[in-house]
């Protein structure tokens, strides 16, 4: 008599995991293989997750913790990934922003998502100068005092802007500055928050279109 049992030690298994600690366990599989190719660049998955390392303490030193929203207006770049992953490992949403959105539609999403950080560059891109557009959604940032702890008047929870580039327009935090926050926090403060993220936790939040209406956020 054939022997039906499904062949178990063949299956394919279905794991769940936090969008940090697959980052972390590609490293541990791989941690030499390239995990990101740009044209001009590129990191080896243990790069990418040393840089996730930092890129999340300094969110830390921001004040930022689980649950708490940050925006990422930027083109395709490693800053994006790297802030991306460096979000996860603290439970931190990121909202990826429409390259597209002019200056209102910034300042509606950025409200509307209860954004606390955000995070721009100056590397122009086919579509705007984003600096120039979030100066635009918010003109009181122009005169702000502390980039660290902004108070604007059309977005109430947004606490810094931060410029991911060598320029230093007014009102933003420079690239330098943020990453000097770094040392603040350590990996293993780090670790503490990111063994509380839960699977069933929103890892990003992406925005419609809003081509009929105002956008609307999706949590992921």
């Amino acid at each position: 008599m054939s022997d039906h049992r499904p062949q178990t030690h063949m299956a394919h298994r279905i794991e769940c995991t936090t969008v940090g600690d697959l980052l972390l366990r590609g490293t541990d599989i791989w941690p030499d293989n390239d995990a990101i190719i740009f044209p001009d660049d590129r990191l080896t998955y243990q790069q990418l997750t040393d840089r996730a390392w930092d890129r999340a303490q300094c969110l830390m030193a921001l004040g930022l913790k689980r649950g708490d929203h940050i925006g990422i207006l930027m083109p395709n770049c490693l800053d994006f990934v790297e802030l991306q992953f460096g979000a996860a490992l603290l439970g931190v949403v990121s909202i990826p922003i429409n390259a597209r959105f002019k200056a209102s539609e910034l300042s509606y999403v950025i409200e509307n998502a209860d954004i606390k950080a955000m995070f721009t560059t100056d590397l122009i891109s086919e579509y705007a100068d984003f600096a120039d557009l979030l100066s635009q959604a918010f003109p009181d940032i122009a005169g702000a005092e502390d980039p660290a702890n902004l108070a604007l008047e059309g977005a109430p929870l947004l606490r810094s802007m931060v410029m991911m580039g060598p320029s230093c327009p007014s009102g933003f935090m420079t690239r330098r500055e943020f990453d000097a926050l770094a040392p603040q926090f350590t990996r293993a403060n780090v670790d503490a928050h990111r063994v509380c993220v839960k699977i069933s936790d929103p890892a990003i939040m992406m925005y419609t279109s809003g081509t009929t209406a105002n956008p609307k956020g999706c949590p992921l």
